[in-house]
């Protein structure tokens, strides 16, 4: 069986090699396109083995266009040699307890073609290190139905996949086999730690003063002591996922 995984960048460190790590534990290629990064994210990906990079522009936030295109049309590459495709964000990982690639087998023996995974918000205190699996260190999270996304099928099957914007919904055409997930989990990796979310929130504050497209940055606008307390809110509610 064949995964490949598409995924599309802008100034991903440093959470970078912890994702690209994680995600080719399961993944036999990734295929990103870089939006302009300056933070070494380009020559990381790079220099990674069974990683290929491409490129594009927009002018503003990438959300809704060209990313919302490019989701939906780069995967139909993979359709002679793959046997399933994921579309995944740069800080998102998908998981299962018996393992991801035993979970799809099973699906595409029985005749899925579409998975949602079940969206799960990771939640910590500290942000992980180097030489320690991410999911010992990141083992807890709250669940997130915006992160449950339709973004699991098999290109074969799938003629198209007209995923709408941030992924949440989908018009999929073709032999569409649906299935909704509750055991295979999309992970989210945004909340590591208060001093490394903040300084995606500040990067993304910066990146929003010139860009048209500003709805894509609400979240964002929200002051710091209100984003502190959804944080420190998620911290006590959070669960253990990982067994």
């Amino acid at each position: 069986m064949v995964i490949h995984l598409y995924t599309f960048t802008y100034n991903e460190m440093p959470f970078l090699p912890f994702w690209l790590d994680y995600n080719l534990g399961w993944a036999d290629r990734i295929t990103a396109f870089d939006n302009g990064s300056t933070d070494g994210t380009v020559e990381l990906l790079a220099s990674t083995p069974r990683v290929t990079v491409g490129t594009f522009t927009s002018e503003g936030h990438p959300e809704p266009e060209p990313l919302r295109t490019l989701r939906n049309s780069v995967w139909k590459a993979s359709r002679e040699t793959a046997d399933w495709v994921v579309l995944l964000d740069s800080d998102e990982g998908l998981y299962h307890p018996a393992g991801v690639r035993t979970y799809l087998e099973n699906m595409q023996a029985r005749g899925v073609t579409l998975i949602r995974p079940c969206g799960c918000e990771v939640v910590s205190e500290f942000f992980p290190v180097m030489g320690r699996p991410l999911l010992e260190q990141l083992d807890r999270g709250v669940p997130a139905g915006d992160y449950s996304k339709p973004v699991v099928f098999r290109p074969g099957a799938v003629r198209d996949i007209n995923l709408t914007v941030g992924c949440l919904t989908h018009e999929a055409k073709g032999d569409i086999r649906y299935r909704n997930s509750s055991v295979l989990m999309l992970l989210h990796f945004k909340r590591l730690g208060w001093d490394h979310y903040m300084f995606r929130v500040k990067q993304s504050r910066e990146r929003a003063k010139t860009q048209p497209n500003k709805r894509a940055f609400g979240h964002f606008s929200r002051t710091d002591e209100e984003l502190r307390a959804e944080f420190e809110g998620m911290l006590h509610n959070s669960m253990a996922f990982y067994p």
